[in-house]
């Protein structure tokens, strides 16, 4: 619910028992994004964000109709 998310998102940006890496963040983002705006968040972005890796957060998001790929970061080849 909307409530449960504000809850999460509170807690995470005090540092109260929650520890995220990157992927699993990007994923919880877009999750309370989609209740604010009255989504569920399984039906915008389903997988639980705790068990989200890289690979399968872009997987997940290369083949999501709510998500465009625009391109990737590269390293300046010199």
């Amino acid at each position: 619910s909307a409530t449960q998310m504000d809850k999460i998102f509170s807690d995470i940006f005090s540092g109260i028992g929650h520890k995220m890496f990157c992927s699993q963040f990007v994923t919880f983002t877009y999750q309370f994004a989609a209740t604010q705006i009255g989504l569920n968040p399984n039906q915008v972005l389903p997988i639980n964000d705790a068990k989200s890796s890289p690979s399968v957060l872009a997987n997940k998001l290369q083949n999501n109709s709510y998500f465009k790929e625009v391109g990737y970061l590269m390293p300046n080849e010199r």
